[in-house]
């Protein structure tokens, strides 16, 4: 992972940098970067004040020049605040910033402040649920471009919650075999058949809160299962991160 992208994931998360960000100063890549994050509406409101503050600071302080950052519910995939930072001076300046994108930070912030009903299904807990296959479909068709460096930064649950099919749900320690991947789209959520190489080039960091998981050994065999159903389709997870509550 190169350094700017672990700056973006650690200014999230507040870890410890490992080595020295793009300097925003200098002139921009050859491909323009656009950010896009992800979030569960049913984050607990312990951790949504630490969220907004790492997000509004990951944009105007952090995000450089000729780039994009877009912010998404991840569970009803709908837009929450999108905006573009030109290639332009003055926006190296974080006031700057905030002056121009305040009604995007506003709704943000009006986002997280919103008590957003869980859906209710017996057996399932919707804690930080969001809909990965789902919102990746998303990103595929609306967010991805050959002309464009993109990297996705989820920040919800890793166990996938259905409440209109459960069967494919991860829940009471269970997790889907490989053979989902080569399933028929019609037979599994996870198939991969009619999504290979739509997300080539993405780069996907999952954060987490707190500890959903029953045992390591499911931990282990989900983050594998993620891997493989992001790599099929060309993707790269490129980190996962526990925050604590």
């Amino acid at each position: 992972m190169n350094n700017w992208r672990c700056k973006v994931l650690c200014a999230l998360f507040v870890f410890s940098l490992s080595g020295v960000a793009a300097d925003k100063t200098a002139p921009s890549a050859s491909l323009p970067n656009r950010y896009v994050i992800g979030i569960s509406p049913f984050l607990e409101n312990t951790v949504k004040d630490d969220v907004y503050r790492r997000i509004v600071s990951l944009l105007l302080e952090d995000v450089p020049l000729n780039s994009s950052m877009a912010v998404f519910d991840a569970w009803n995939i709908k837009t929450i605040a999108q905006v573009n930072i030109p290639e332009v001076r003055a926006f190296r300046s974080p006031k700057t910033r905030a002056n121009q994108f305040k009604e995007q930070i506003n709704k943000i912030k009006d986002f997280l402040a919103t008590k957003h009903e869980r859906p209710q299904v017996s057996g399932l807990k919707f804690e930080q649920a969001l809909r990965l296959p789902q919102f990746m479909d998303f990103v595929a068709q609306n967010l991805q471009s050959s002309n464009v460096s993109t990297v996705v930064i989820l920040l919800g649950s890793p166990l996938y919650v259905d409440p209109k099919e459960t069967r494919f749900s991860m829940a009471d320690a269970y997790f889907p075999s490989d053979g989902h991947l080569l399933a028929s789209p019609d037979k599994s959520i996870f198939s991969v058949k009619n999504r290979a190489s739509q997300l080539t080039g993405v780069t996907v960091h999952m954060g987490y809160f707190g500890d959903p998981w029953p045992s390591e050994l499911y931990q282990q065999r989900i983050l594998r299962f993620w891997d493989l159903f992001l790599s099929a389709q060309g993707a790269r997870l490129a980190r996962v991160i526990k925050k604590k509550r």
